[in-house]
């Protein structure tokens, strides 16, 4: 992050525009299920054999009920327990084949609202399901500052592990919150890569305290399980103090 030296120079390879990209919804009973349809997808890709994703992201039960509060045109399944949004790369005019592929896959998952499944070709409706997809974190801002005369605030993580422990670790991260009596939590992002996000929504400085543990606790799970305490937005101030658990005390002191 240029603190070790200065950069005079930068090579990049660019990457060529799709043709065209497709994207969907698709809702599950809870957030495991839609975790077991993560990775199908991921086998699929890997092996070449069927849906090629650019992007999988979980969208939990909280999340769900912030998007249907903005009013859009999209219906949000009362039963839904969480929602994998996904985008997939592909040749003009191959639409229909990536979702002959997306729907025998949901067909197979266990857990899946297949006839609530929201496809979207059209530049437009892409762009109405990302708003959907963005008013998440905006509305938690927003709930976080509201608190924060209080002492309270929206507390987030970056951490990520290898996708083959997502599951068990949410499970136990679950719990950890419950035992703190942390009610309001809510789980979104880039599970594809296993990296979640926490944001943990707390009401005052005594909470906000037991939820930062919490956070520590998860990202040193993290680095346990061969991942990192930051995978997307940096360290910052904000992380330093969970620094010790991916370096040593050697590498810091340096």
């Amino acid at each position: 992050e240029g603190t070790l030296g200065f950069i005079t120079k930068v090579e990049v390879q660019l990457v060529a525009l799709p043709e065209a990209f497709s994207a969907g919804l698709a809702f599950f009973e809870d957030v495991q299920t839609a975790l077991e349809f993560v990775a199908s997808a991921r086998e699929e890709h890997t092996a070449g054999t069927g849906v090629r994703p650019r992007c999988l992201e979980l969208l939990d039960q909280g999340c769900l009920k912030i998007m249907a509060a903005q009013g859009s045109g999209i219906v949000i399944p009362q039963g839904a327990g969480a929602a994998i949004f996904f985008e997939e790369e592909h040749s003009s005019g191959d639409e229909m084949g990536v979702f002959e592929r997306w729907w025998d896959l949901l067909s197979r998952s266990s857990g899946a609202l297949l006839e609530d499944t929201v496809v979207a070709t059209e530049r437009a409706r892409q762009e109405e399901l990302r708003t959907l997809r963005h008013a998440v974190p905006a509305t938690l801002n927003e709930e976080g500052a509201r608190l924060a005369s209080a002492g309270g605030r929206k507390v987030s993580t970056d951490w990520a592990v290898p996708f083959v422990h997502l599951g068990p670790l949410i499970s136990r991260i679950d719990g950890w919150l419950r035992d703190a009596g942390i009610d309001r939590f809510v789980r979104y992002g880039h599970v594809g890569n296993g990296h979640p996000h926490y944001n943990l929504i707390v009401g005052n400085a005594e909470e906000a305290a037991r939820a930062s543990e919490i956070v520590g606790r998860m990202c040193q799970e993290a680095c346990v399980l061969g991942g990192t305490i930051a995978a997307e937005h940096g360290v910052g101030k904000v992380k330093i103090p969970y620094l010790h658990h991916r370096y040593s005390a050697l590498d810091l002191a340096v």
